[in-house]
């Protein structure tokens, strides 16, 4: 599966065979797993307009975390010092069989995105990876650092057999066994897990309820990919950072409706992308690739540095305010700007204009490789964040909505195909823009 990594797939082998200690070529192809595999989820990429190239997260923790699981072939807590709480008793009934069937149906094998677990932070999702032959548990932002470890087999259609191994015995005991039933939407994306019986109390509030394929072409992101029709949270992306603060994940932060036809191109803490799953559809490895044909979200922008350099800094002087950066926008010499009008979503107050190149602009940045393009808006105050510029033949839409207490987000409606695509990007964009609703 697309969604299943090289690391995943490694560290699960490794865990299947069970051994007391790490050969020497064991421990070297998993740092070199880690060396090429995000860990856990920092601040949040760097997309450039026209190189959107999504910065590799691979913290020293990360590698100790790979070393730690190759080494030991045990449990990883997310946590330090604290053990998280265990979940409250099931009524679930006691399972009477243990996993003696074959291997997993091949249409479950994939990573599932879902909703809060207790033991998981305050509001991270939850990660399921399903493999041949087990399940393994994590906070959404930190897949290598297993919650939930069980031994998982077929138990005829739609029923799976679950018996917990000797490692990994924080939750439940050696030998819980438990039935649970599964099914899948028409499309494959939507997985239902349901609890029959489990020896474990604590397992079922793990493990029940609706998980949703992580099918994402950039292997460095845990997006979606194409969706059915519908409505999805995110799991990334924190519009109401306050000032200062960590960064934390925040399941469903933002949740938003799409008709069929539409993909989740990236979702990490800064930035959200949907895009037509037309556009979504040629291979895109690392972020490279994509057509800026969709809808982008970003959270904390300013206005991007006016100097000729194009300095990865905020412009002096000017707000932060929708009304302060929309004043500046129209003032930018290589910016033709539309009027701008009120817009209202999900009860917030913004305002919205259509941007597109002056046909008298003649400057590029000097990353841009001779492409003419403008600075307009960038994440405040963060050298390494994310960095949006207008270039030809594009044009834009771009909402600037308030959420208060100082949170703004821009909204982009970006289609860099043609002039004549914008109307229709617009008029297909708009209703999902519409949709968005902010926790």
């Amino acid at each position: 599966m697309t969604s299943e990594r090289d690391f995943d797939r490694l560290a699960r082998a490794w865990l299947d065979l069970g051994p007391d200690e790490a050969p020497d070529r064991v421990i070297a192809t998993v740092l070199q797993a880690a060396e090429t595999t995000p860990q856990v989820r920092g601040r949040g990429p760097r997309p450039f307009r026209r190189s959107n190239t999504m910065t590799r997260y691979v913290a020293a923790a990360g590698l100790a975390a790979a070393l730690i699981l190759a080494i030991g072939g045990g449990l990883l807590l997310t946590g330090s010092k604290n053990t998280p709480a265990v979940v409250a008793p099931s009524t679930v009934p006691r399972a009477s069989t243990s996993p003696d069937g074959g291997a997993v149906p091949a249409e479950l094998q994939a990573r599932w995105m879902g909703s809060h677990r207790q033991p998981l932070g305050a509001t991270a999702g939850s990660s399921l990876l399903i493999g041949d032959k087990g399940i393994a548990l994590s906070q959404s932002n930190a897949n290598e650092n297993v919650i939930l470890n069980v031994d998982a087999s077929t138990a005829g259609t739609g029923h799976l057999r679950l018996k917990q191994p000797a490692i990994n015995r924080l939750y439940c005991a050696a030998g819980d066994a438990g039935d649970y039933t599964w099914s899948l939407s028409a499309s494959g994306r939507k997985l239902t897990i349901a609890a029959v019986s489990d020896d474990c109390a604590a397992r079922p509030a793990m493990l029940t309820g609706t998980w949703l394929q992580e099918d994402c072409k950039d292997t460095n992101d845990n997006c979606l990919g194409d969706l059915d029709a519908g409505t999805y949270p995110s799991q990334f992306i924190t519009p109401r950072l306050a000032a200062g603060a960590s960064w934390q994940p925040d399941y469903g932060a933002l949740t938003y409706t799409v008709p069929e036809g539409w993909a989740n191109s990236a979702d990490w803490p800064s930035s959200f992308n949907l895009v037509p799953s037309s556009d979504y559809a040629p291979p895109v490895a690392n972020g490279q690739g994509e057509t800026y044909h969709g809808i982008y979200v970003f959270t904390d922008p300013a206005i991007s540095s006016q100097d000729l350099a194009c300095r990865a800094a905020d412009q002096p002087n000017v707000g932060r305010t929708v009304d302060e950066m929309i004043a500046f926008i129209k003032t930018q010499k290589g910016l033709l700007a539309g009027t701008p009008t009120p817009i209202v979503i999900d009860g917030h107050d913004g305002q919205s204009i259509d941007l597109s190149l002056s046909p008298t602009w003649n400057k590029a940045c000097p990353d841009m490789n001779g492409v003419l393009s403008v600075p307009v808006l960038r994440e405040a105050g963060k050298p390494d964040g994310w960095d949006w510029r207008m270039s030809a033949p594009e044009k834009w839409r771009l909402i600037l909505l308030d959420l208060a207490d100082s949170n703004v987000v821009a909204i982009i409606i970006d289609d860099s195909k043609d002039a004549s695509s914008f109307d229709e990007l617009v008029s297909q964009a708009m209703p999902i823009v519409q949709s968005f609703k902010f926790k």
